[in-house]
């Protein structure tokens, strides 16, 4: 009985990350702006001057104050999906999916500069 020869897998080379990088930098840093300006607004006016009122007034007070804390929180966490991407596109791995190291689509990247998963990946791991 002839053993079958089986030829080594041929070698991955490594995704280059894409061109272009300086048009996503500046549309990150914007975006990094933005939500910094927006987050420091909504932080002053989420702390309103005191204001004599009954117990309606204060609870929706606090119910309102605690509505921006929350989006303020989402945005906390956006600004720190776009630092992650600034410091990918410094070490040079910027659109390179984190889940398989293929290159992250530019219409993607376009949609969500700061998006870290290919198309694939991210709708993979939202199904868990």
């Amino acid at each position: 009985m002839k053993k079958k020869e089986t030829k080594p897998a041929p070698k991955k080379t490594a995704v280059e990350p894409i061109e272009d990088v300086e048009f996503y930098q500046q549309k990150l840093e914007a975006l990094r702006n933005d939500l910094m300006m927006t987050v420091k607004k909504k932080k002053e006016e989420a702390i309103p001057e005191a204001e004599v009122g009954d117990e309606g007034d204060v609870a929706m007070r606090s119910l309102a104050r605690d509505l921006v804390f929350e989006q303020t929180d989402n945005e906390h966490r956006l600004l720190d999906e776009v630092e992650a991407a600034l410091r990918r596109i410094e070490k040079k791995m910027y659109g390179i999916c984190e889940g398989n190291g293929e290159r992250i689509s530019i219409a993607r990247l376009k949609a969500i500069p700061y998006a870290r998963y290919c198309i694939n990946c991210q709708s993979r791991f939202e199904r868990q």
